[in-house]
């Protein structure tokens, strides 16, 4: 495996070797003249690229180290640093791009992105949306997420299943408060049943109004659901007044995701 096939891999690689010195050299000089020029020149980098459409356009003051693996996807340069992304808040889709990166060269799965977006309508609509979901998304750590449950996708060129779309939607409207109510309940109160796993009335819970508020936030975005007519049951011949939330499945993937996500972000 030669230096060059190192790093695409994200495996530890010589950055001294000669042929990634000629690679990095010959994209500062084309970066050099791109960014020097008086009327934009996109076109100078379309040989940069790895992939590009027939029109695209991107402003000066871009910078990469070497631009081969960079694709070109629907006329946008998708790169973390850039000003070109600061029209599309730069914060939370640089905590994407790290989600997406998850261990891997940035590059490498930038260029998976474009074979995903690129295998069908489908899939272009689901990314679209996704990243639509993360400029409104109202919890940075969601946009971690957000990427972490994209790159499970990319190699394998796999839909989203039904759970992770209910729960890329729920995360839209997500704060750090929910995320972590959510976390401790599913970890800590949940009770076993002949109908699913129901969420009890926790005892030390630091704030009950916390915990209600938290459900009702999950009932709402198809998280937990909510049976009324089931609030309570018999145990030994004590009525159990526990709450009449439960599991959905959902739920599950978005703790799963959660968990994941601390790897990339202190989660606490």
């Amino acid at each position: 495996m030669t230096e060059w096939e190192k790093m695409i891999s994200g495996v530890l690689y010589d950055p001294t070797d000669p042929a990634i010195a000629a690679r990095a050299r010959h994209c500062r000089e084309l970066l050099y003249d791109f960014n020097h020029s008086r009327e934009n020149a996109s076109s100078l980098l379309s040989g940069l690229f790895g992939r590009t459409g027939d029109h695209f356009f991107v402003e000066t003051g871009f910078h990469c180290d070497y631009g081969c693996n960079i694709s070109v996807v629907a006329g946008i340069v998708g790169g973390i640093g850039n000003d070109l992304l600061s029209e599309y808040n730069t914060f939370k889709l640089g905590h994407l791009l790290n989600g997406l990166a998850s261990g891997f060269n940035l590059e490498r799965r930038l260029n998976e992105l474009y074979n995903y977006v690129n295998s069908s309508p489908e899939k272009a609509i689901i990314v679209a949306n996704l990243f639509k979901q993360t400029v409104n998304a109202e919890c940075p750590k969601v946009c971690v997420i957000y990427g972490l449950i994209l790159a499970n996708h990319l190699e394998t060129l796999t839909e989203f299943t039904h759970e992770e779309l209910i729960v890329c939607k729920a995360l839209e409207n997500a704060t750090d408060y929910d995320l972590k109510n959510f976390k401790e309940i599913m970890e800590n109160y949940l009770k076993p049943t002949s109908n699913g796993r129901r969420i009890v009335f926790p005892k030390d819970f630091a704030d009950i109004a916390a915990f209600t508020t938290t459900c009702d936030w999950c009932v709402y975005n198809r998280i937990f659901v909510s049976r009324t007519a089931e609030w309570g049951e018999m145990e030994e011949g004590i009525l159990d007044m526990s709450t009449y939330y439960y599991e959905a499945n959902p739920a599950s993937v978005l703790l799963d995701n959660i968990n994941a996500a601390r790897q990339t972000w202190n989660y606490g």
